[in-house]
């Protein structure tokens, strides 16, 4: 495993999440704010795997496992998790990530789902973001925006949460939770091209502040 401290609050690893996550007790972050894969590597075709540093689909790591999903559960007391449709989990709270640059009858889809823990939420929201970053140039094929997160932590957080993200991917979830004043953030990315260039968008951001 090799971690990176960005600054006090963000640590980054290149690492299996499992591994990591076995490291924290029960509850020990408030906040778990996730995008893992909705296909196994072995059903992930065409350019989605080959996009921005083209890294291999190995990087995705597959689909979350029965272990996964109970080790999240224990490491954290809230969870808010993209895509949740594709797991079946059921959930009452939901998000509607409303892709306003993309027309509504190209191929690629319009919206994302999220879904949120009841604890935290049981009703659904919609919040309109351009898929597009406006911060930087794209180092991941599904990577959001951070305003996207931003408006996540301001809807559902508290300054001071402790956050966990097990599938960091371009590493907009760690700098939507330091501006928005999380006490801590971890962040796992087990692809080391993907790692080492969220590294790099990490550092340059924690300079220019």
């Amino acid at each position: 495993m090799t971690e990176v401290k960005i600054n006090d609050k963000i640590t980054l690893c290149n690492a299996d999440c499992m591994e990591v996550m076995a490291m924290y007790p029960n509850g020990y972050f408030d906040l778990a704010l996730i995008d893992p894969p909705y296909r196994d590597d072995k059903d992930c075709k065409g350019t989605i795997r080959t996009a921005g540093n083209k890294q291999s689909s190995l990087a995705f790591g597959g689909r979350p496992t029965k272990e996964y999903w109970d080790e999240l559960m224990r490491v954290s007391k809230h969870q808010i998790v993209f895509g949740a449709n594709n797991y079946g989990i059921p959930f009452k709270g939901y998000i509607v990530w409303d892709k306003t640059n993309i027309p509504d009858r190209f191929s690629m889809s319009k919206c994302e789902l999220a879904s949120v823990d009841d604890k935290l939420s049981t009703v659904g929201k919609i919040c309109h973001f351009s898929s597009s970053p406006r911060r930087g140039t794209r180092i991941h094929p599904t990577q959001k925006p951070v305003d996207l997160y931003l408006w996540i932590l301001d809807n559902y957080a508290k300054v001071g949460w402790k956050v966990i993200d097990t599938h960091l991917g371009s590493g907009s979830s760690a700098i939507a939770s330091n501006e928005f004043g999380c006490g801590e953030f971890v962040g796992i990315e087990i692809g080391e091209d993907f790692f080492n260039a969220t590294v790099d968008r990490l550092t340059k951001y924690n300079e220019s502040m």
